[in-house]
């Protein structure tokens, strides 16, 4: 189970959406059972990560514009120089659901201030 700021999401988005990102996040709701997410399976060869899987289903919880990845630093063998995903809301400074792929947690953010952050 991943905890983050489900008060702050709520400032952003409607309480169904986050409500939906809290049972993604707390394993109460599997991510393939979202239509999109389920598809992007079926074409994978090797099968995505459960943290990937779950930024998708978040992504089409919120009903945003897709997953993507920051890069920056070298992370581990896995992740490569990703070092954090976003659901992409269009909008450099509008919150969002990411992944620290470092720090191996969600957290909500917007875009313009992780960049802040990392300066």
């Amino acid at each position: 189970m991943f905890r983050i700021n489900y008060k702050r999401l709520r400032e952003s988005f409607a309480d169904d959406q986050v409500d939906a990102v809290r049972a993604i996040l707390r394993g109460d709701k599997d991510p393939e059972d979202y239509p999109g997410v389920d598809a992007w399976v079926r074409q994978c060869y090797g099968r995505p990560s459960d943290e990937e899987l779950m930024m998708a289903a978040v992504n089409e919880a919120l009903g945003l514009h897709g997953v993507e990845a920051i890069r920056g630093e070298w992370v581990d063998n896995f992740h490569g120089d990703c070092i954090a995903t976003f659901a992409n809301t269009g909008d450099t400074y509008a919150d969002t659901v990411f992944w620290d792929c470092a720090e191996q947690r969600f957290m909500v953010s917007s875009v313009g201030a992780w960049g802040d952050r990392a300066k």
